[in-house]
């Protein structure tokens, strides 16, 4: 089983790793290299002492033992004077508080004086080297002492002497300090380290779970880019990434999408073929039908009075005419709802329209004991085909007398939509349309009673018509069931000086 170390705990881990190794670092330095220094410098400096006090010593002994006090006190130098033949001349453990004079007789070294190294002496002496440093254990003080030896003024051997221990003390307290030190950056180190881990990570983290969304097929959230750096960087290529991917999915679902529109359009279209031709010949066999079986009937003379005869005609032309005015409507539907098709639009009046229409049925109206009403308030101007509304018109009407009922009441009345458009309704009172054919009667031959059609000699086309009609004046059209009657509606586009 493999173990997931992320991004931040690898981090925090690098940092804490660095700190504690750069503190390492620093002891080991502190304890191994800070006394080969500390050396280094000192020899830098006793030879810049010696040098001033070889100066001094030649041009001004007062400013020489001057000198010799402030290193001594001050700097925390041991400093002894002998001849060439090691006689001491002046020494840090003798009683400097005056100076003595040079013609001073030599004295032996007290018990407490800093130990030298004679064969050192001897090579000064002789010229085989300017200086020499060594580093002397004394057991008087019990510490190690680091000398120097050179000369100065040709015949005088300065020796110059500090103890090592403070350097020892030094690099012990510098190592506690370090490690003290260490600690504390240590932790401190972990919690920057946390921090910044958490900081670097976050926009990684919210990447990944945009990612993780992509595959999902979810490109709704996106990385807000605050950075001008790789990180940036990436969250803008996901952004675009997500768009684009975002995109090429849409327009294939899209693609899709079209391709079931139309396989079910084909599909519809192929239907409608087949429903149309099966309607068409259904429609056409009746009346064929009765006109072969009455010409029959006259070619076989079975009408044989002159009544019988008139009788055989009216039917054969009666079914004649039918046939007729069923092609004219198929033919006009097809003219309506093909492409070539261009509307003549004009503007006239709705009132005086539907008034001159009524009147034309009002001899039918009463044939058929119905009464019509109509209820409209003022004249509204309208833009449209005026032929073509007027065969709208008619076709609700007469579909209203067709199926009449009850109290046999066919009602007109125009008003405005909120949509600034002027609807129409015409009702009449009778059976309601069942809610599963209010969507059908739409289509050509579709009959919702059709033994009731077949009375009246419909085809199934006239609600087609309108359909067609509005569709080409791109207005809206329906039907309604109410308490006791069907409404049947449509909207035109009012005039353009109408508008209000």
């Amino acid at each position: 089983m493999r173990v997931f170390f992320s991004i931040r705990l690898k981090l925090f881990l690098w940092i804490t790793a660095l700190v504690l190794g750069f503190v390492l670092f620093l002891l080991m330095l502190t304890n191994f290299f800070i006394k080969p220094f500390y050396i280094n410098s000192q020899k830098k400096n006793y030879i810049e002492v010696s040098s001033l006090l070889n100066e001094l010593y030649l041009d001004d002994l007062e400013s020489f033992y001057t000198e010799v006090l402030r290193v001594e006190r001050l700097e925390g130098y041991i400093l002894s004077l002998r001849s060439l033949g090691n006689e001491m001349i002046y020494s840090t453990f003798q009683n400097n508080d005056s100076h003595p004079p040079m013609s001073a007789p030599p004295r032996n070294r007290p018990p407490n004086e800093i130990p030298i190294d004679q064969k050192g002496i001897e090579n000064l002496s002789i010229g085989q080297t300017r200086y020499i440093f060594q580093e002397q254990f004394d057991p008087i003080l019990n510490t190690t002492i680091f000398n120097m030896m050179t000369i100065i003024s040709d015949d005088i051997i300065l020796i110059l002497s500090r103890p090592l221990a403070s350097i020892d003390q030094s690099t012990h307290i510098a190592s506690r300090f370090i490690s003290i030190a260490g600690i504390i950056s240590l932790i401190a180190g972990s919690i920057v380290a946390l921090i910044l881990s958490s900081l670097f990570t976050q926009p990684i983290q919210e990447l990944t779970d945009i990612a993780v969304s992509m595959s999902r097929l979810d490109f709704s959230k996106k990385y807000k880019v605050t950075t001008n750096d790789e990180i940036g960087s990436l969250g803008s290529s996901i952004n675009s990434l997500s768009d684009q991917l975002n995109r090429s999915i849409s327009d294939l679902q899209k693609m899709n999408e079209g391709l079931l529109v139309e396989n079910e359009e084909k599909q519809k279209i192929d239907d409608m073929r087949k429903d149309f031709i099966f309607s068409i010949s259904h429609e056409l066999r009746t009346p064929l039908s009765l006109i072969k079986g009455y010409a029959e009937g006259l070619l076989e003379n079975i009408a044989s009075d002159e009544e019988s005869r008139n009788y055989y005609c009216e039917v054969i032309v009666d079914e004649t005419s039918k046939m007729e005015k069923h092609v004219q409507n198929l033919l006009e539907l097809s003219y309506l709802e093909s492409a070539n098709y261009i509307l003549e639009l004009s503007d006239f009046n709705i009132k005086q329209l539907i008034d001159s229409t009524l009147m034309k049925y009002k001899r039918v109206f009463q044939e058929k004991n119905v009464t019509c009403t109509f209820d409209m308030k003022g004249d509204i101007p309208v833009r449209a085909d005026r032929v073509r509304i007027i065969q709208v018109l008619e076709n609700y009407i007469t579909n209203a007398l067709n199926h009449i009922d009850g109290k046999r009441q066919i009602s007109l009345s125009v008003d405005k939509t909120i949509y600034n458009k002027v609807r129409v309704n015409v009702s009449n009172t009778g059976s309601l349309i069942p809610e599963d054919s209010i969507d059908k009667i739409w289509h050509s031959y579709y009959k919702v009673d059709k033994a009731r059609s077949r009375q009246y000699g419909g085809y199934g086309l006239g609600l087609s018509i309108v359909k067609a009609i509005q569709d080409q004046h791109d207005n809206d059209y329906g039907v309604q069931n109410a308490e006791d009657k069907v409404i049947f509606w449509f909207e035109l586009t009012p005039a353009i000086n109408s508008c209000t």
